[in-house]
């Protein structure tokens, strides 16, 4: 039936025509994004969304989106019927919000509008921890008694190579240098306490950085650090970077009765942390210090003492124990704070100023000159208080002439001496030096080669070298402190030089005559040149740190390390006055201020020195390992010269360390034994792994046969973050041949025998955990060799005599097969009474025959007058029933068959009595 419109009808249509219902739906391609662990890619690329209308014929379209954080702010994307929400364009919008509500609004005329909304919600994988890995962290460098000497094995130090590698879950991350997704590499290596030399160059290849076996070491321990640098699955790199170490040892050979050796064990602990950084477990920051005494352990006969670097310890007996950890900033502190307090030095004579310094023993030598005649300079200034007071010592007469008198000093340590040198003679006086073993005693030395222009004297490798003012090819040199020599320069003739020496290599920088530096190899006896400069811009050169430091103008520092290639750091802005190491920092002391470095090429600038008027002189050296000395003055007589006191405080954000040294009545300090401690790092699951002790040294006799077992166990321990987790772990243990191990339980590692012609070896411990790469342990292995062989030492040792009121007494004489020999009587056990074999060992009597011969009252037991096996214990015994006495000589013989072989002879008496 049609539809029935009327006159009204039409009227109101003609006014407000209806409307025609309509609507929108939006579908879309995906309604989330997730961003894959590690770096990875957003999932999807990207979500489209289509608008699908119903009713409209050419609507228009628009498109907005609200995060869930202000679900009421819309915000425009455009129109269309379709839009496309790119991942990183999501993720930028996204913020801290849960999800974007995506809204289209679709409008058309004589339709009525329809809109609706879409939900898109984000979420990520969690990131899964980097481990670093390193299979060494210990290495022991097997060295001749002297410590100079490697001793090499096909040209390398066996088993002190390494492997770096890092896993992130269970993906091995390759090595690469420059980029790459899921890869690392070395970013920095950092080496503290000497120098190493490599036998090969490292090698980044597949999943691990290779470093080889090491040829030499220039210190007895030294530490090096890699600094570990990561990239995520988009290869973009993942702070902040990991860092893992190796600490190399030096173990020396044999051992004369008379020489001690010291050790630590471990060299380095570690601190565990909690999730805030908080340092909480210092179960593994501890170690223990051993003496020995050729194979003789003497550990409890030394005393030990200890200084806290950025932490507190607790040292008891030779066992040290970290208890706290302490961050810190680097500065220096003087005391007092302002010059006219400090500790005076002697008066200074009319026209006399205060020269050089040097420093050797805890003695502190400070030279004097005059610039005016008569040039006779009498005395030096001494402190052998660090610094408390200060004497005024005569030395020799020394004349110089008719020109300034410039008077050098030095310290020698390999001969012991000072040496102090009178120079700018010219054609005049004796060019005299003096010599002194304690800087208070001084005698007359030998002269110089030829009347001269001396400039000043240093020492390095075992040898003084006195050079000149003016150009000249020629220098003097001493190899005892008390006889010159003549050296040369060679081609070059360096004018006003400054000499510097350290790791092996003279350095001589000349300020004319070709402004150039020269550097010397074979102690001074071939020189190249290295450097050349067009201009006099060359300043004083220093060694400090273990690199070279050349200030070259207030713009210009070169640094090199062997002093062959240098590397230029510019715009310092500052000249130093003096350059020091000192307690892990390099520092440049100028007016007014302090820099410090690690390395040479970065400074910081720390608080400035006590006020004062001219020049400051720092004394170089080191005192005890904690203070230096300053010592400001002008010219002569115008400031009262006197030495202030100089702490430092040291920034060590995740490193502290501690320095023990041993002492002991009527010899020297042992060289400071330095416990590094590693803090732990948030965000990462760093695993290291390590053994205590980290080597075994077996005391033995000059033959080889091991003495004591009693110290061979080692614990091996798994650290997570710096807290053990070694109880998660499975422990396989094997060893080299010529060790026999315990029954070993679990991460212990016991050694029952060492043969005897066993020198070095290994102990090899695999630690094993699901999902973890595995953590290797090298337990190096050696004889500490005493200077008394295993054999009989037998001699008239074993006399023994006993006496009874009344009834039976009885003496008795057992040789034990383990080496020893024993006495018992009628009121008492057996008792040790002494050695018959250098080394007391289970069983070692099987490898000797013992025989016998009685002179005097016959022996109640005991064969005599045959040759008998000791590997069972023999007992010879003599008694007296009633009122008498009795005794007997013995002479017995050891031998090495059972016929006799080589034979040591030993004599004793018995005696018995009754009243």
């Amino acid at each position: 039936m049609a539809t029935v419109v009327n006159d009204r009808d039409k009227a109101l249509q003609s006014v407000s025509p209806r409307l025609i219902a309509t609507s929108v739906a939006i579908s879309g391609t995906a309604a989330s994004f997730l961003k894959q662990k590690n770096g990875g890619a957003i999932l999807p690329s990207s979500i489209t969304l289509t608008a699908v209308t119903t009713v409209f014929t050419s609507p228009t379209y628009v498109w907005e989106y609200a995060l869930s954080n202000a679900p009421t702010t819309w915000i425009s994307l455009g129109g269309g019927v379709t839009q496309t929400i790119t991942g990183s364009s999501f993720v930028a919008a996204i913020g801290t919000s849960t999800h974007i509500q995506y809204r289209v609004s679709v409008t058309q005329t004589g339709f009525l509008s329809a809109s609706n909304t879409f939900l898109i919600s984000y979420s990520s994988e969690a990131d899964e921890g980097i481990i670093p890995h390193i299979t060494r962290t210990s290495a022991t460098a097997n060295y001749d008694s002297a410590g100079t000497t490697p001793t090499l094995v096909g040209g390398l130090l066996p088993n002190t190579g390494t492997v770096i590698s890092v896993t992130r879950g269970s993906t091995d991350l390759t090595y690469n240098a420059t980029t790459g997704a899921n890869t690392f590499y070395i970013s920095s290596t950092t080496t503290t306490g000497g120098s190493i030399g490599y036998y090969a160059s490292p090698v980044g290849s597949g999943t691990t950085y290779t470093v080889s076996d090491i040829t030499s070491m220039s210190a007895s321990s030294i530490t090096v650090v890699y600094t570990i640098t990561c990239r995520d699955a988009s290869g973009n790199v993942i702070s902040p970077s990991l860092n893992v170490q190796i600490t190399y040892t030096k173990l020396l050979a044999a051992a004369s009765a008379s020489s001690y050796s010291f050790s630590i064990n471990p060299t380095v602990g570690y601190i565990g942390i909690d999730s805030a950084g908080n340092p909480v477990d210092f179960a593994s920051a501890r170690t223990d210090y051993t003496v020995l005494y050729g194979s003789t352990d003497d550990t409890s006969n030394w005393t030990y003492t200890k200084t806290d670097y950025n932490c507190t310890s607790t040292l008891t007996g030779s066992h040290l124990q970290v208890d706290t950890y302490g961050g810190a900033s680097a500065s220096l502190s003087f005391i007092p704070a302002s010059t006219g307090s400090g500790t005076n030095l002697p008066a200074l004579g009319t026209n006399e100023a205060y020269g050089s310094v040097a420093y050797g023993k805890g003695i502190y030598l400070v030279s004097k000159y005059k610039g005016v005649s008569p040039y006779t300079v009498s005395k030096i200034a001494v402190t052998t208080d660090n610094g408390t007071s200060w004497q005024d010592i005569t030395i020799p007469s020394m004349d110089m002439g008719g020109h300034q008198a410039v008077l050098s000093c030095a310290y020698g340590s390999s001969m012991d001496k000072f040496v102090i040198l009178g120079g700018w003679a010219s054609s005049y006086g004796s060019n005299a030096t003096a010599y002194s073993t304690d800087a208070i005693t001084w005698s007359t030395g030998g002269n110089l080669p030829a009347a001269s222009d001396w400039l000043g004297v240093k020492y390095g490798g075992g040898k003084f070298i006195a050079y000149r003012y003016s150009g000249s090819s020629s220098f003097a040199y001493s190899t005892n402190g008390t006889s010159w020599s003549s050296g040369s320069f060679g081609s070059f003739s360096p004018a006003v030089p400054s000499l510097a020496y350290g790791n092996g290599v003279w350095v001589c920088s000349s300020l004319g005559n070709g402004y150039g530096t020269w550097r010397s190899t074979d102690g001074g006896s071939t020189w190249n040149q290295v450097l050349t400069y067009a201009t006099n811009n060359i300043g004083n050169l220093y060694f400090a740190g273990g690199v070279f430091l050349m200030w070259c103008s207030t713009a210009m520092l070169k640094v090199s390390v062997d002093g062959a290639s240098w590397t230029a750091v510019p715009s310092l802005g500052f000249v130093p006055d003096s350059c020091i190491y000192f307690n892990g920092l390099i520092w440049a002391i100028t007016n007014g201020a302090q820099f410090y470095s690690t390395n040479g090429l970065t400074w910081n600038y720390t608080t400035s020195r006590p006020s004062q008027s001219g020049t400051v002189y720092y004394l170089s050296g080191n005192i005890n390992g904690s203070d230096y000395f300053v010592l400001p003055y002008t010219s002569a007589g115008t400031l009262n010269p006197e030495s202030h006191k100089v702490v430092v405080s040291i920034p060590t954000p995740n490193v502290c360390y501690v320095d023990i040294v041993a002492h002991k009545a009527l010899q020297p300090d042992a060289p400071p034994k330095r416990f590094l401690l590693t803090k732990g790092t948030l965000g990462v699951e760093n695993i290291t792994s390590y053994a205590v002790p980290g080597a075994w040294v077996a005391p033995s006799t000059s033959d080889g046969v091991v003495t004591s077992y009693a110290t061979s166990s080692m614990v091996c321990r798994v650290l997570k973050n710096g807290i053990d987790d070694s109880a998660a772990w499975t422990f396989a243990i094997t060893a080299d041949s010529g060790i026999t191990l315990g029954s070993s339980s679990g991460q212990t590692v016991s050694i029952t025998n060492l043969t005897t012609g066993f020198t070095t070896g290994n102990v090899y411990v695999a630690a094993t955990k699901t999902g973890y790469l595995t953590q290797n342990f090298t337990i190096p292995i050696s004889k500490s060799y005493g200077n008394t062989s295993s054999g009989p030492i037998i001699g008239a040792t074993f006399n023994a005599m006993t006496t009874a009121a009344s009834g039976t007494a009885y003496i008795a004489l057992r040789f034990k097969s383990d080496g020893t020999f024993q006495v018992a009587h009628s009121s008492g056990a057996w008792v040790l009474a002494g050695q018959w074999a250098g080394a007391v060992v289970t069983g070692i009597g099987s490898s000797w025959w013992i025989k016998v011969d009685a002179t005097g009252s016959a022996l109640d037991s005991g064969t005599t007058g045959s040759w008998l096996s000791l590997s069972s214990d023999r007992d010879y015994v003599l008694s007296q029933t009633g009122t008498g006495t009795k005794g007997t000589t013995l002479a017995v013989y050891i031998g090495s068959t059972s016929t006799g072989g080589s034979v040591t002879q030993g004599s004793g008496i018995l005696q018995v009595g009754v009243a």
